[in-house]
């Protein structure tokens, strides 16, 4: 076919030469052109080249209204005092579905042109930088065949007369893992910081698989490159160990309040004291429902706090010890927001910075200490895999606060987010937009600190509120609150499924309010691990009658069914395993 050199010029570019074949819009008609060469992947490709397109133009987009992020969450109030302004307002994701339309139409109703020389007019005139940018990507020529040249080169010095019973596989093999060795050693550097020693156990790694392959002849077919990959970094502190991929990662903060009074109102909430029995009851929990190994990461103002909460589990039984792993990480704060250390409650906002503390972790879960698990948390761990592509979180909504007098921020959805229980896939929140995670939070840190209330929850609220196509909405039944059930019942999957997770905030598990909730977290409190759970959903069982029968103080005890609820998954789980 003739080929023909042309110039293209693009904006941010300066003559760019791409090469040609045939008709000048060889990227364009690709989905046409391929359905006699290749008919399976027409439709896959028609997909990609929207997809780029989308990734393009909103790249664009976003640098340009990152600029225009908080001025608009300042307007948010002015629009939110007319009733019908959020109903006629086009959400993000009607715009990225007329975005597509747009793309899918314009591929569409391309016509080839006669021309010889391709010019930038012949492409569409809605978005052209974009499709002029994603042609010259697919349809620029190697300038040179060096490379091709080496591969020659290189598999010559592989196929020498001694070695002429190598097979065609391994053969390839070997000439493939000679040309992309350079790849994989920047994927070993990326992935452990360049650490000496493990970036040496690694590339030994690999070249003993080299060696394997070399002169055992061993085929190991396309899973070796998975294989390698998996690197061995568990030397690098602070790193992500792979050989514990299996692992359940929780994030756990305990700081202790400096100089607090008496008779101040938050002391008993700010109580470490509390803290840890709290903690110690839900480590309790979970330990109990596991066959994973749980990893907390335990983020503390000091050694010895971190020890006081460690220390609790020390008389448990070993076959519990040894589902259990925790590591101390100093609080930190960045030294332009030590300001924020003392919002709410000490180190309530830590979680904001957990991304840059912990740069090699690729994802985990932070957790209140008031929680009790009511089934497997490696449940609540596959939550993780149904994240889309570009979700970062995962949080249950709030179902009160949000919404009513109270507020005065912006808050996602229709009720709001509560943070108790927080997925964080940190690898996709280092992109997230704004310059990042933490850059994101600061803005939105900096617009509001004299309307926040509720720290790191109102942050995050305002933030999802921007971003709602970047969160994950956990069922209610994995954050089950005092407020679901003491006005009125407000999460129906708890009432049909049972709840997950009970969480105690507002101190509802110790304060003797909601008597309900409290005798729960009690019974959890004197089980003794070792005994049959059937004992404990025994007990829990006749303590909950008694709290009905008595007339103890509980306004959860309207709910019907409430019992039920409490006690369903639990009933579930040793049904399973006793």
């Amino acid at each position: 076919m003739k080929q023909e050199v042309v110039d293209v010029k693009t904006k941010g570019m300066v003559s760019v030469r791409a090469v040609t074949s045939g008709a000048p819009r060889a990227f364009i008609h690709l989905a046409r052109t391929f359905n006699s060469v290749a008919p399976n992947m027409k439709e896959e490709i028609f997909q990609r080249i929207v997809k780029e397109m989308k990734a393009l133009i909103r790249q664009e987009t976003e640098e340009r209204d990152n600029s225009q992020d908080m001025e608009a969450m300042e307007e948010h109030e002015e629009v939110s005092a007319d009733p019908f302004a959020e109903l006629c307002d086009t959400t993000q994701a009607d715009q990225e579905d007329d975005l597509e339309e747009d793309i899918k139409k314009e591929l569409l109703a391309w016509k080839r042109s006669k021309e010889a020389t391709l010019k930038k007019s012949h492409f569409p005139a809605k978005y052209r930088d974009q499709w002029v940018t994603l042609f010259i990507k697919y349809n620029t020529g190697i300038p040179s065949s060096a490379a091709v040249e080496r591969l020659f080169s290189t598999a010559g010095d592989v196929l020498r007369p001694k070695r002429a019973c190598l097979s065609e596989d391994n053969f390839e093999y070997l000439v493939f893992l000679k040309g992309n060795l350079h790849l994989l050693k920047q994927k070993f550097k990326a992935r452990v910081r360049a650490t000496p020693v493990c970036l040496c156990s690694t590339v030994l790694y690999s070249t003993l698989l080299m060696m394997m392959l070399s002169y055992t002849g061993l085929n190991l077919g396309g899973d070796w490159l998975t294989h390698v990959s998996r690197g061995n970094t568990s030397c690098c502190e602070g790193g992500v160990d792979q050989d514990r991929k299996d692992d359940v990662v929780f994030f756990i903060i305990l700081c202790e309040e400096k100089n607090i009074k008496e008779n101040n109102k938050n002391a008993e909430a700010s109580s470490i004291t509390r803290q840890l029995r709290q903690a110690a009851v839900m480590v309790k929990s979970a330990a109990a429902l596991t066959s994973k190994t749980l990893r907390f990461l335990v983020v503390a103002d000091s050694k010895e706090l971190y020890h006081r909460f460690t220390d609790e589990t020390s008389e448990w039984p070993k076959e519990y010890q040894r589902h259990l792993a925790f590591e101390w990480h100093p609080v930190w704060y960045p030294r332009e927001q030590e300001d924020m250390r003392t919002m709410f409650r000490t180190c309530a906002t830590e979680r904001l910075f957990l991304p840059e503390m912990f740069p090699n972790l690729d994802a985990a879960i932070y957790i209140d200490t008031d929680l009790i698990f009511l089934r497997p948390p490696e449940e609540l761990w596959q939550e993780f895999h149904k994240f889309d592509a570009v979700q970062v979180a995962a949080m249950a909504p709030c179902l009160y606060h949000y919404g009513t007098s109270k507020n005065v921020v912006p808050y996602y959805g229709q009720t709001g987010l509560n943070a108790g229980v927080m997925h964080m896939n940190l690898t996709r929140m280092k992109n997230f937009p704004g310059k990042g995670w933490v850059s994101a939070n600061m803005k939105v840190f900096n617009t509001f600190r004299k309307k926040i209330k509720l720290a790191d929850q109102d942050i995050l609220n305002i933030l999802f509120h921007k971003y709602p196509e970047h969160l994950y909405e956990l069922g209610c039944e994995w954050n089950y609150r005092i407020f679901q059930c003491s006005k009125g019942n407000k999460c129906p999957a708890a009432a049909a499924s049972g709840i997950s997770i009970l969480h105690g905030n507002a101190m509802s598990f110790v304060n003797g309010k909601e008597m309900k909730l409290q005798t729960v977290f009690e019974a959890w409190e004197s089980h003794q691990l070792g005994e049959p759970l059937s004992l404990l959903v025994t007990r829990m069982e006749q303590s909950l009658k008694y709290v009905s029968s008595h007339g103890l103080p509980s306004k959860c005890s309207r709910i019907p069914h409430i019992d039920d609820m409490l006690t369903k998954e639990l009933k579930k789980y040793v049904l399973l395993s006793e």
